[in-house]
């Protein structure tokens, strides 16, 4: 509230002083809703990056994991027929899958000296990030990964480091955290991600925690 009880020459207010006062009413007005802006943008940023820590915090494997695929260095031998289109990994061996995930990145980097406990842990946050749908779940990230690998090692020369890297990790995150629905259920259900992005949905969201997880610090 802004209030003005007299004029310093005893004059008494006129039309042309009420206009001035309220253009200045309305200035003050815009200096409060743009402080009251800030004010919320600093609480909201600042809550994005308590958010963005706990997420980091729940997006870590469980050191019972680690500990495990560490006592074979972080990768798991393969069976024989591993670089052939015609394997897939059985149903007894899908405890495998985050040390064989290490090994393909091995074997396709092998100029490269990666820190294994590193890679481990990658490993095994990308594939703890595929929900337990049918189709589009861990499984399907591996087989899809093993399909990249034995593309590229065909095709050695064809693509320098940073493609062949594009690609390995493209093909171990392309569904992370699906939902199970397609884009068209969650544009009719009204989903938040619907909400979020006017289309490729399900794409834009893969990207964004696929983003969120490499930008966690680590030397890989």
């Amino acid at each position: 509230v802004v209030q003005l009880t007299n004029k310093t020459n005893a004059q008494p207010f006129n039309a042309e002083d009420e206009k001035i006062f309220q253009v200045f009413i309305n200035y003050c007005s815009l200096i409060v809703h743009f402080y009251n802006m800030q004010q919320n943008k600093i609480y909201y940023d600042n809550l994005k990056k308590v958010y963005s820590d706990i997420i980091k915090l729940h997006l870590s494997p469980c050191r019972h994991d680690m500990d495990e695929i560490m006592e074979t260095n972080g990768i798991v031998l393969p069976p024989n027929n591993f670089k052939s289109f015609d394997y897939h990994i059985s149903e007894g061996s899908k405890e495998d899958m985050p040390g064989l995930v290490c090994y393909m990145f091995v074997d396709t980097f092998a100029d490269r000296n990666f820190e294994r406990q590193n890679l481990a842990e990658f490993a095994l946050t990308i594939l703890q990030c595929y929900r337990n749908n049918p189709y589009h779940n861990a499984e399907h990230a591996f087989c899809f990964t093993h399909t990249i690998y034995l593309i590229l090692a065909s095709n050695c020369g064809y693509f320098d480091f940073v493609e062949t890297a594009a690609l390995m990790i493209a093909g171990l995150c392309h569904d992370l955290d699906h939902p199970g629905y397609n884009n068209n259920f969650l544009s009719l259900s009204k989903h938040p991600l619907a909400q979020m992005y006017k289309s490729s949905m399900l794409e834009y969201h893969h990207y964004f925690l696929a983003k969120k997880i490499i930008e966690v610090p680590c030397t890989v």
